[in-house]
């Protein structure tokens, strides 16, 4: 009798190999230049790895090979941050 989850192994090892992906910074800088609204910033890079909710805005974080891009949001608008933690 075969396993009944071997249909499972290749979609699964590509779902693995895929989150290894890590952001190139400059790439996800280039990307999102010139937006102004927490729509668009999600559109060009995807949910944000972390987000931390201070009352009624967030900071949004996403992780890059080599530091992290942090926005502050509130409603509709969204920020950089020059650091975050």
């Amino acid at each position: 009798m075969r396993a009944p989850y071997r249909f499972l192994i290749l979609p699964l090892s590509l779902l693995a190999l895929s989150a290894c992906e890590e952001r190139k910074y400059d790439e996800a800088l280039a990307k999102i230049k010139g937006m102004t609204t927490a729509e668009e910033v999600k559109k060009a890079l995807g949910p944000a790895d972390d987000v931390d909710s201070i009352g009624a805005s967030e900071v949004w974080k996403y992780k890059t090979e080599t530091k992290p891009i942090c926005f502050a949001v509130s409603g509709r608008l969204i920020m950089r941050l020059a650091t975050c933690a």
